[in-house]
């Protein structure tokens, strides 16, 4: 269960709608991230889908390059325990503290060097559909408003993995992690979110090898020059059938005829 019911007075304009009306609210818990035994990180996160969570969480942090690097991931009560097969990234050394406002995330991609080629060519009309699509498969969002959303898709719209998290990052890693259980090549899939394109978003997509990111969203000047540097095909404020796309146009494909 990631939402619960509370009582609230519901007010409109100068009328009280309903004095004690039921509304849905979305949850957050904090989970503690141990990795090889130490502490890692502590994510305030929807209770669900904690497994991809994690798996999301060490490739896209750089962490880990494949999930064959994961030995077992095992949940005990508030706490997530990681089991590498071998010492990976740079686990020990720092740790943070990630919010489901993601305050605390680890400015860590000044000399990312990863570099997404992907030949992948969606059209315009698709990609849009994609992003509908995630919003209408959203159930959390829609009770409680609360809660961010990514989603994994085919080139030809079909929706793969969807999840709804309090936090955005947190949203996206839990589909990473779908996707890269799935054993999924992922540089011929892509990845939508209705969070905000932040350079540290980029970075985990461009970790995970996804060559194309949506959101309805607003792009930040760091995001899309990191989008540029390390080619993602970055498209913002995707709403209805329009969007801007901010790096690496050549993978959209716009029927001008239309």
């Amino acid at each position: 269960m990631i939402e619960r019911e509370f009582t609230a007075m519901r007010v409109d304009g100068e009328r009280i709608v309903n004095q004690d009306g039921h509304v849905s609210v979305a949850i957050e818990t904090s989970y503690a991230v141990l990795i090889n035994h130490r502490y890692r990180i502590n994510i305030v996160a929807s209770p669900e889908h904690l497994e991809d969570l994690a798996t999301g969480y060490l490739l896209s942090e750089g962490i880990v390059d494949d999930v064959a690097d994961i030995k077992s991931i095992q949940l005990v009560k508030d706490q997530i325990h990681v089991e590498l097969a071998k010492s990976g990234g740079d686990t020990d050394l720092w740790f943070e503290v990630r919010s489901s406002g993601c305050v605390g995330v680890k400015w860590q991609f000044e000399n990312l060097d990863k570099m997404v080629t992907s030949d992948l060519i969606v059209s315009a009309k698709v990609l849009c559909g994609m992003q509908e699509m995630l919003l209408e498969h959203s159930h959390v969002w829609e009770a409680t408003g609360g809660c961010h959303i990514a989603g994994v898709f085919a080139p030809d719209g079909h929706l793969l993995h969807i999840a709804e998290d309090v936090g955005r990052h947190n949203a996206l890693d839990k589909v990473i992690g779908m996707s890269a259980r799935a054993g999924e090549d992922r540089q011929y899939l892509v990845l939508a979110t209705s969070g905000r394109l932040a350079a540290g978003m980029v970075a985990k997509v461009a970790r995970a090898g996804f060559p194309i990111l949506l959101s309805k969203a607003a792009p930040l000047d760091a995001g899309i020059e990191l989008a540029r540097r390390v080619g993602i095909t970055l498209c913002a404020f995707v709403r209805g059938q329009k969007m801007n796309v901010y790096a690496h146009p050549r993978r959209v494909q716009v029927n001008l005829g239309q």
